[in-house]
């Protein structure tokens, strides 16, 4: 609002009354200026107003010569300082100007030079601390202009391409093609309405032809450097309409500058009706541009799919959630939503907790409320355990307005809270155990008067659960009975007494042990009392707060904590934790965690086992480092890939954390299986009874898109024949991944486990093998019309190119950020598609070798990506994007622009899906988690599939790559079955 009035004055000062009038309406309507008001970037929002107020105090200094004017003046140019690093451009704008007007109005400066010298000392009070910050600290100063400048661009490509693009883009945004940020723009829609556009328009060209002019000057050097943010920003960047804020105010001062030209020419002949005609015509004009804008940006924009998604309507949903039950209920949120600031704001005052997994599964505290769990997207998992921990919980999963699932709830009751707390106790008549129980129930402390027995003595007793201890240290127990009592806690501890008092003192880790007690009474009167002495807490009886009915020990690992981040010296804390968390028992900014045991692997075979963290993580097998996601370092995702037999292993994970966010959670994908978190069942801590933990459940089937009337199974596609077995020799495979085949029916083979290219005929007679010792894990491979192929290889990170005889050509992909790539394809011109996964995009290389543009940002709206496995291409340039982690394909043009998408079956980007472009328009894309091949027209209709998974004919293990040859043949990696399949297709 104030850069609305502001601007107005400003406007008045420049030009007529009406123009004035005109301008600062289609800027109180811009959808441009209200989606940032709204949004509430300050710093950005106050760029513009503070340049609007500097221009206008100074033309008034400048004009009149009043010192107030020249004082205002300078202490908004300061002030504009401290605001968005966008701004810093403007001081080139009112540098220029000032220059301009020594020629154009000789003797100004010399007569305004007291008012210019109030202005200079204004700008320097202040800007001077800000400028002291600068001198004391450049490297923090400039870093973040650094980071996101175009010169990286231009030196990954080794030309000014990128700069002269962004040129392009920036000047086309205002009338053609605008920001395609979801969260700044209605994507690619131009930043101003199709009016407004032809006034700008308009304006701009007259003001050049009269540059001469000192406004017409100011306007024009205002609007050209006042694009250079954006400009020298990265390429994949622009246009970029929050960089270029500042122009907020000259363009729609060019739009004043056009009405005031239009008012000044026509108003000698607007006399009466004429004018009253004028004025209706232009109140219908401005009433055009703002039914436009007001439908582009409340009911286009509102409602678009991927503006929805960029407004992170996740932790907003939560914090609504919160909002709604925090103030009656116990509310345990995933540190993944509470991280977010919605969590703060949204229900500010209202208390909620971050979820504590080690804390909270089972709770640990007396509650006086039902008690709400709300769980993050990768916390699925731990819904079953909740359900049985807590049989009967209210379980719901919140969808988005687009049924997507983004966060699960499970209400728990006071009443099954307390339900698992105390031991589970056994009653039998007699002096043994060898009979059914008489009476069962829960009791909730260990302190009995056997004044009123629960049975007629003699009587028989058992208790048994999970004890908690809180804290690491020596432990002495004492059990005080009038009869005969066992108690035994763990494996290390027996105390027996037969009337009287015993203790028995033993080093306990904390976390959860079993504890047993057997009991025998012989008459009425006397008691049992268990009690324990812990470190730092004297004697007293074992109660409800650490007792569990639920078996909660056994599982998980040792935890070593230390301060500090390098695991040296004597932990400060060890506890067994059943969940790998970040937990911060150590209440320091910066430590470091140590987790042991064994870790049981139920299929002999590769497994790829991943971390999540913030900050540094290793994990280790048999002394062998798998994962190295070590550094400093945000959320990051790594993984590793190991050959492991059926049994138990030792398993070493280390964490440390230097402050700010903290996350660590630990992932594997076993054969056959889905990518998820290392289930707490085939963790074993150190000492503990190694048994052999139930089956991994079956993976739950994927939502498949439903097949119409006309996809049948196998029939239309026939199996015609197979090749391949594990091994190492010629013709064998190790988990074949990639398949490209020439016009010529030769058939390439990325035989990943063996890092290496086979080459067959159509009838898979072996010929040839390359890439032994420069491959390290070729995962896909794709052929140009001249035969070179090309191989991306994610071990190594590079795009390596080989001739048609298996000469390397080239390797390349230095400079070009590739992260664990898994995918490749070649258009009609030569030009290389590559899927780089890890960095969520899609770069398209030129056949030179050039980075000449990238598709897609990180996120799930419409043309954003998260992991990319495949790409293909049709034969009018569009790609098809195998958007792994976003479970769909999505289909841009060939200038990268979003078209359309469709579901496809979650996978993981180890075993991805791979997509190829066929015959007729079809693509033919691969279901690894449902072993099967489906048959996609380009707009997306599933019209065949086949497949299902096994080992016979027409069967899959993981099938991931798939070719097409011009016999109407498909050509399937049949993973985990080292094996190729080919099939015959009926046209």
């Amino acid at each position: 609002v104030l850069t609305v009035l502001v601007f107005y004055f400003l406007a008045r000062e420049m030009f007529s009354v009406p123009a004035a009038q005109v301008g600062t309406f289609l800027l109180a309507v811009s959808r441009w200026h209200v989606n940032f008001s709204r949004i509430a970037f300050v710093d950005n929002m106050l760029v513009p107003l503070f340049e609007a107020t500097a221009i206008y105090f100074l033309w008034r200094g400048l004009r009149d010569g009043r010192r107030l004017d020249f004082l205002f003046a300078g202490l908004s140019f300061g002030l504009g300082f401290h605001t968005y690093l966008g701004y810093r451009v403007f001081p080139l704008v009112m540098g220029l100007y000032l220059f301009h007007l020594v020629f154009s109005k000789k003797g100004l400066i010399r007569k305004r030079l007291r008012g210019l010298a109030i202005f200079a000392l204004a700008t320097f009070m202040t800007l001077s601390p800000l400028a002291l910050y600068a001198v004391q600290k450049p490297q923090i100063f400039v870093r973040r202009a650094e980071a996101a400048s175009v010169q990286q661009d231009i030196d990954r490509e080794g030309s000014y391409r990128p700069l002269l693009e962004n040129v392009r883009k920036s000047l086309l945004m205002y009338n053609r093609e605008g920001d395609p940020r979801a969260r700044h723009n209605l994507p690619h829609e131009p930043m101003l309405d199709g009016l407004s556009a032809i006034f700008f328009g308009l304006g701009l060209g007259y003001s050049m032809l009269r540059w001469r002019h000192d406004r017409y000057f100011l306007l024009v050097a205002w609007l050209f450097l006042g694009l250079l943010p954006g400009i020298l920003s990265l390429a994949d960047s622009n246009p970029h309409s929050l960089r270029t804020l500042g122009n907020v105010p000259v363009v729609f001062l060019l739009m004043s500058a056009f009405w005031d030209r239009a008012w000044v020419t026509y108003a000698p002949w607007l006399r009466g009706r004429r004018r009253r005609y004028l004025s209706a015509g232009v109140a219908v004009i401005l009433a055009l541009s703002c039914w436009s804008n007001f439908d582009t940006y409340f009911n286009q924009q509102a409602s678009h799919e991927s503006v929805y998604y960029d407004f992170d309507p996740v932790p907003t949903a939560a914090g609504e959630f919160v909002k709604v039950h925090g103030q009656d209920n116990l509310v345990l949120i995933s540190q993944a939503l509470t991280n977010h600031s919605d969590l703060k704001f949204i229900p500010y005052g209202i208390p909620f907790a971050d979820l504590d997994l080690n804390a909270h599964l089972p709770l640990r505290q007396e509650v006086d409320a039902d008690v709400i769990y709300v769980l993050e997207l990768s916390h699925a998992s731990l819904v079953p355990r909740l359900q049985s921990l807590y049989p009967g919980g209210d379980y719901v999963e919140h969808l988005d307005r687009y049924g997507r699932t983004m966060f699960y709830t499970y209400m728990v009751t006071q009443q099954q809270v307390m339900a698992t707390q105390g031991l589970r106790a056994a009653y039998y008549q007699g002096r043994g155990l060898d009979q059914p129980p008489a009476l069962e129930r829960v009791d909730r402390e260990l302190d009995f008067s056997w004044d009123e027995p629960p049975l007629p003595p003699p009587f028989s007793a058992l208790w048994q659960g999970s004890l908690y201890v809180p804290a690491y240290g020596s432990h002495t127990f004492v059990v005080e009975a009038t009869g005969r009592a066992t108690l035994r806690v763990g494996a290390e501890l027996e105390l027996t007494v037969d009337g009287g008092r015993e203790e028995k003192s033993i080093i306990l880790p904390a976390g959860f042990h079993p504890i047993e007690v057997e009991a025998v009474q012989e008459r009425e009167g006397g008691h049992l009392r268990v009690s324990w002495v812990r470190p730092w807490v004297e004697e007293e009886v074992v109660l409800s707060d650490v007792l569990y009915v639920p078996k909660l020990y056994g599982h998980g690992l040792l935890g070593m904590y230390r301060a500090g981040t390098t695991w040296d010296g004597e932990p400060a804390v060890r506890q067994l934790d059943p969940f790998i968390a970040p937990n911060d028992v150590l209440s320091a900014s910066s430590y470091s965690i140590e987790w042991l045991g064994k870790i049981y692997i139920p299929l002999s075979g590769p497994y790829a086992f991943g971390t999540v963290s913030d900050d540094g993580s290793y994990l280790y097998l048999d002394g062998q480092l798998v994962v190295d996601n070590g550094g400093h370092h945000g959320d990051v995702y790594r993984e590793g890939r190991i050959q492991l037999e059926e049994g138990f292993h030792d398993i070493r994970l280390l964490y440390f954390q230097d402050g700010g966010g903290r996350k660590i959670e630990l992932y594997w994908t076993p054969p056959g299986n889905p990518h998820s978190q290392v289930p707490p069942e085939q963790l074993f801590p150190p000492g503990v009874e190694l048994t052999i933990p139930p089956p991994l459940p079956t993976p739950v089937p994927a939502t498949l898109p439903t097949p119409p009337a006309s996809a049948t199974a196998i029939g239309g596609v026939a199996f015609e024949g197979s090749w391949g077995e594990l091994g190492d020799g010629p013709g064998q495979f190790k988990e074949p991944r990639g398949v490209a085949v020439s016009l010529e029916g030769t058939v390439y083979v990325a035989d990943t486990g063996n890092g290496r290219v086979l080459v067959f005929d159509a009838s898979g007679e072996f010929l040839k093998q390359w890439g032994q010792g420069v491959l390290a894990e070729p995962f896909d491979l794709a052929l140009d019309g001249h035969g070179q192929l090309y191989v991306v290889d994610p071990g190594h990170d590079r795009l390596f190119v080989y001739s048609a005889d298996g000469e390397l050509l080239s390797g390349w992909g230095e400079g070009w950020w590739l992260f664990d790539p898994r995918g490749v394809g070649v258009d009609q011109d030569g030009y290389v598609y590559v899927a780089n996964t890890g960095g969520s995009v899609v770069l398209r290389v030129s056949p030179q070798g050039e980075v000449v543009s990238q598709y897609g940002s990180l996120g799930s709206g419409e043309g954003q990506l998260n992991q990319p496995t495949d790409v293909a291409v049709d034969d009018e340039g569009n790609l098809y994007v195998v958007d792994t982690d976003n479970a769909r394909v999505q289909v841009f043009d060939s200038e990268g622009r979003y078209l359309r998408q469709w579901p496809i079956s979650p996978a993981n980007t180890f075993e991805s899906p791979h997509i190829v472009w066929g015959m007729s328009g079809l693509l033919f894309l691969t279901d690894p988690e449902m072993g099967q091949v489906w048959v996609y027209d380009e707009q997306g209709k599933a019209v065949a599939f086949w497949g299902e998974k096994g080992s016979q004919e027409g069967q899959f293990s993981k099938p991931i790559g798939v070719g097409f040859d011009q016999r109407v043949s498909v050509y399937v990696a049949d993973t985990y079955n080292h094996r190729i399949q080919k099939f015959q297709l009926s046209r």
